[in-house]
C-alpha cells in the first residue's frame, strides 16, 4: 500500500477544513432560518383584531375570526351600553331566567340610510360585523380619510357612522365599509328600530370649517401599521 505524500496529507487537510466551513455556513443558515421563523411565529401570535362593519367577511389582509351581527343599546333609551358590539352568529348560554327581568338590554342595529339614495336599498336592513384578525399589532381607524397615512396599510375604508344626533341615548362612532351588506330579517324588513346606523355630517362652528364642510359625509378607514423597510 502507498504511503500518501506531505504535499497529499496538506491537501487532505485543507479538504477537511473547507469541508467543515462549509458544514458551519449550512449550520449557521439553518440557524437564521429557525430564528427567522421563530420571530414570524412570535408576530403572528402577537397579532391583533378589529372590527369590519357592515360586512360578513373580511379583507385578503386579514383573517376571519367570526362574522355576526352589530348590536348594542336601544337608539332613544339613557341606559344600557354606549360601545357597539359584534354579536356572534352561535351565542352560549349558561344560567338564565326566562322573561325580561330588571337588567341591561341590547338590540340588533338597522341602516337608517333611506336619505342617501346610494344605501337606500340598506333601510332597515340588519347591519352585519366581521371580527378580523391581522398580524400587526397597531391598528387604527382614521375618521375623515378613506385612506391610511405613511407606513400605514389600508385594511378597509368607508363612512364613519352612529346614532342620530337628537335622541337621548349617546352612541359610538364606527367605520362602516364602503361596500356594505345588508340581512334581511326572518319577519321581513319591518322596522324595529333598536340600535340604528345613521351617516355622520360634519356641523361647522365647533368644528373647523374648512377644512371639514358642513352637511358633507365623512368618510373613515381602517389602517394597520406596516412600515416599509
Amino acid at each position: 500500500m502507498r504511503k500518501t505524500s506531505r504535499k497529499e496529507r496538506r491537501q487532505m487537510n485543507v479538504n477537511t477544513l473547507q469541508g467543515l466551513h462549509a458544514c458551519c455556513i449550512r449550520a449557521k443558515d439553518k440557524i437564521a432560518e429557525l430564528n427567522n421563523t421563530a420571530v414570524t411565529n412570535k408576530k403572528s401570535a402577537d397579532g391583533t383584531t378589529y372590527i369590519r362593519w357592515g360586512r360578513t367577511v373580511c379583507p385578503k389582509t386579514a383573517f376571519l375570526v367570526y362574522d355576526g351581527y352589530a348590536a348594542g343599546s336601544y337608539y332613544s333609551q339613557k341606559g344600557s351600553g354606549i360601545n357597539t358590539l359584534c354579536l356572534p352568529k352561535d351565542p352560549n348560554y349558561d344560567q338564565y331566567t326566562d322573561g325580561l327581568q330588571p337588567s341591561g338590554r341590547i338590540y340588533g342595529a338597522e341602516y337608517e340610510t333611506h336619505a342617501r339614495n346610494t344605501w337606500s336599498h340598506l333601510k332597515d336592513l340588519e347591519v352585519p360585523c366581521a371580527v378580523c384578525r391581522i398580524p400587526s399589532n397597531n391598528v387604527l381607524m382614521v375618521p375623515g380619510k378613506n385612506e391610511c397615512h405613511v407606513n400605514y396599510l389600508l385594511e378597509y375604508k368607508g363612512y364613519l357612522m352612529s346614532g342620530y344626533y337628537s335622541p337621548k341615548g349617546p352612541s359610538e362612532y364606527v367605520c362602516v365599509d364602503d361596500q356594505p351588506e345588508g340581512i334581511k330579517k326572518a319577519d321581513g324588513n319591518q322596522d324595529h328600530n333598536g340600535k340604528l346606523f345613521y351617516f355622520v355630517e360634519g356641523s361647522c362652528g365647533a368644528l373647523k370649517c374648512p377644512p371639514y364642510t358642513g352637511g358633507w359625509e365623512l368618510t373613515c378607514a381602517i389602517c394597520s401599521f406596516s412600515p416599509k423597510v
